[in-house]
C-alpha cells in the first residue's frame, strides 16, 4: 500500500465516511464511561485512571517516533482517533493504528481504564514491547485479537475515516 492522497481520496468507503461524519457531528448526549470514573470511581480508581493515561499517552509519543523512522511511507500512515470526541462511543477514550500497531485506551463499565493493543508483523515490536515494560503498563493492558484479517481491518478504516485523522509520520 503506498501511501499518496490523491489515490486514497479515490479509494474512500464515501457511504461510511458520510456515515462517520454525520454520527460526528451529532448533539446527542450520552454518558461516557470515563466521565464517571472521575465522578463515580473508587480513591484507586481515581489515583490510578490518569497515571494509565499518562502512560498510555507516553507509549503513542514512542510509537510515533518509532513509526517516523520506518524507511517505507506505508509504514508511517497513522489513524488517531479521539473516541471522546464520538457521542456514540461510551467505552473508548483515544485510539492510534498504524498498518502493524494497534493502540486503544478505553474506560470499562466498572471505572476501570484499560489498554488494549495488536501487533501485525510490526518492525518495531520489540521496542514498543520495551515501552510497555518500561512504563509499567503489563498489568493495565491486554493484547487483543479483534480482526482476524488485520491488514484488511485497518484499510477498510483507512477507506471510511476523514482525512483529518489520518497522518503520515
Amino acid at each position: 500500500m503506498a501511501f499518496k492522497k490523491h489515490s486514497q481520496e479515490n479509494n474512500k468507503n464515501l457511504p461510511a465516511l458520510n456515515e462517520i461524519e454525520v454520527r460526528l457531528k451529532s448533539t446527542k448526549k450520552i454518558f461516557k464511561n470515563h466521565q464517571r470514573a472521575k465522578a463515580k470511581g473508587t480513591t484507586n480508581q481515581k489515583q490510578m485512571n490518569p497515571c494509565i493515561e499518562q502512560m498510555y499517552r507516553m507509549l503513542v509519543e514512542q510509537v510515533k517516533i518509532l513509526c517516523s523512522s520506518l524507511p517505507d511511507k506505508s509504514d508511517r500512515v497513522m489513524i488517531e482517533l479521539d473516541r471522546q470526541a464520538d457521542p456514540f462511543d461510551t467505552s473508548g477514550i483515544y485510539c492510534i493504528m498504524t498498518p502493524s500497531i494497534y493502540l486503544y485506551l478505553e474506560c470499562d463499565i466498572k471505572s476501570n481504564y484499560r489498554i488494549e493493543y495488536h501487533f501485525h508483523n510490526c518492525p518495531i515490536e520489540k521496542q514498543v514491547q520495551e515501552w510497555i515494560n518500561k512504563l509499567a503498563i503489563r498489568a493495565y493492558s491486554t493484547d487483543v485479537v479483534n480482526q482476524q484479517d488485520y491488514p484488511a481491518f485497518f484499510n477498510e478504516v483507512l477507506r471510511c475515516q476523514p482525512e483529518r485523522f489520518i497522518h503520515l509520520l
